[in-house]
């Protein structure tokens, strides 16, 4: 899918070159604990004076891609 140059199985460090390419952070993707963290932020005390805010968890994606990686 992100490396039709490739005969065969894909790798994850075949990935992480594709994945690479479209953040604007030095990361190829993000871990779990990277999206539970805000989730658990928003679900506590801490936030509760925010309201109508989105928090952009995309390792700067949006920043190199701001229509998206495929346009």
């Amino acid at each position: 899918m992100f490396r039709p140059n490739i005969d065969g199985k894909a790798t994850k460090d075949d990935f992480r070159l594709a994945s690479e390419f479209c953040h604007a952070l030095p990361t190829p993707w993000l871990e779990p604990e990277d999206v539970a963290e805000p989730g658990l932020f928003l679900a506590s005390g801490s936030s509760k004076y925010m309201t109508g805010t989105s928090i952009s968890i995309d390792a700067g994606c949006m920043i190199e891609w701001p229509s998206g990686p495929a346009r």
